[in-house]
């Protein structure tokens, strides 16, 4: 009741996800990423590592299995009011539910909020925007009889 609807769904995700057999199937599956990771010769796990640095909206975490920068998404459960700074520009924070980590290096997915918190990655996580509120009123083409006076 007090944190709303959002926030208590993944609450109960959480709580599942500690006491599932999805704890033991998880890190199996992360050693098995690992092992065929670190199998590979290394030029071609330093060419994958390259690869797998890509701009991406989320938060950035290492892999489990591989130690190499990956990507965790999800839901936002929770957002902040816009708040104005000193510059002139609207912030708001959101808090996401971590639902979703991938690893361009290795090729680990994890697709649930349940894998995410066995693997040992924090279940939540938080996404800062700032924007001018400006850019929404500035025209980019007023035609040719704008300010003809």
């Amino acid at each position: 009741d007090f944190l709303g609807q959002k926030p208590a769904i993944v609450a109960r995700e959480m709580i599942k996800a500690t006491q599932g057999s999805q704890l033991s199937a998880t890190k199996s599956r992360i050693a098995a990423f690992a092992k065929v990771f670190n199998d590979k010769p290394e030029a071609v796990r330093k060419t994958l590592v390259a690869a797998a640095r890509v701009r991406v909206l989320g938060k950035r975490h290492r892999c489990p299995a591989c130690d190499t920068e990956g990507v965790v998404t999800g839901r936002a459960i929770w957002e902040t009011s816009p708040t104005y700074g000193d510059d002139g520009l609207l912030t708001t924070v959101e808090t996401h539910a971590a639902d979703v980590f991938a690893c361009g290096a290795c090729g680990l997915k994890l697709a649930s909020l349940e894998e995410v918190v066995a693997a040992g990655i924090e279940p939540t996580f938080r996404l800062t925007s700032t924007w001018d509120p400006r850019d929404d009123h500035v025209r980019t083409d007023d035609g040719p009889d704008y300010d003809n006076m």
